[in-house]
């Protein structure tokens, strides 16, 4: 599904009306990435599938199948991981900058107010010189 709706996306803007697709670049680079993965992911199961000797139920067989395989070590599960990692790190930046932003923020405060109360002082002065 993801497929096809890439393919629509990507083939829409084509036609008379310039306004139908995605035009958001990042999305549909981001879902053709996961796509790949998922793939990727589908070829390394069935690959593990075929050194398989025992049967689909044959429940003792499977769960010492899925225990010698760690998810993180699959294709779509490094992927995960990678994607958890970025996500991570961009909150950490994003929470620095927030800090750093508010740090600013308060030092800037604390300026304006002196500035904004000489300036009051100031024109209160030129007022009363006016009377």
């Amino acid at each position: 599904m993801l497929k096809r709706w890439l393919k629509d996306a990507n083939t829409r803007g084509h036609g008379h009306n310039n306004q139908a697709g995605n035009k958001n670049g990042k999305v549909n680079s981001a879902i053709a990435l996961l796509v790949q993965k998922l793939e990727a992911n589908s070829r390394f199961v069935e690959g593990a599938r075929v050194k398989v000797d025992f049967a689909p139920n044959n429940r003792a067989g499977v769960e010492g199948f899925l225990k010698e395989m760690e998810w993180e070590k699959t294709p779509l599960g490094a992927f995960v991981v990678g994607q958890r990692k970025m996500r991570e790190e961009k909150a950490k930046l994003l929470e620095e900058s927030r800090r750093q932003n508010d740090a600013k923020e308060r030092d800037g405060d604390a300026g304006e107010d002196a500035e904004g109360a000489f300036e009051e002082s100031d024109g209160d002065a030129s007022v009363e010189e006016e009377e």
